[in-house]
């Protein structure tokens, strides 16, 4: 049977069928191409039978999107890494024995009415604020990664989800509905 090639605005060339004469075609970019009369066949570039295919190796937009989706996801891991590591620790019992050794008798006194009136606290309000700036950064770098996550999640869903065309059997277009 005879087989011609069929060119699409993109720069690819579709292969068709002479039985295929008058209907829709669909390129590979996802453009409707009107498969052109037997009459006006004659005038395309016909396909050898013994020659493959033309296909193409151009990337589309979908390709685009999910290798910036994985590139996405892939950052969100190095993310997480630099977050787990600025995690602000807490003072362990032995810090707060260490601190409270190094006290002058005044500092002692000063100490044990704190705690008698607020709890235990050998730290000073500087050391505190580092503390809750540590925290901050560490809150941010989990809000960072996972906005940077869950966008490359969806970036690689639409890839792969988003524009399926029905191909009916034989990979041909469902029929139209005056046909």
């Amino acid at each position: 049977m005879n087989r011609y090639l069929l060119p699409c605005s993109c720069g690819r060339k579709i292969p068709i069928e002479v039985g295929q004469a008058g209907q829709t075609a669909r390129c590979e970019c996802g453009a409707p191409l009107k498969v052109p009369t037997m009459l006006e066949m004659a005038a395309l570039e016909k396909l050898d039978s013994e020659s493959p295919p033309v296909k193409s190796t151009a990337w589309g937009i979908r390709q685009g999107l999910a290798l910036l989706g994985i590139v996405m996801v892939l950052a969100s891991l190095v993310l997480a890494v630099i977050a787990y590591r600025s995690r602000p620790g807490t003072p362990s019992a032995e810090l707060i024995r260490e601190r409270c050794q190094e006290f002058s008798p005044v500092e002692s006194l000063r100490y044990w009415h704190e705690l008698r009136d607020d709890g235990p606290d050998p730290f000073s309000r500087r050391e505190k604020e580092q503390h809750a700036d540590v925290g901050r950064r560490f809150h941010l770098w989990v809000t960072v990664t996972l906005v940077v996550a869950a966008g490359g999640i969806v970036l690689v869903a639409s890839a792969l989800f988003g524009g399926k065309v029905y191909r009916g059997k034989k990979g041909g277009l469902p029929p139209r509905s005056g046909d």
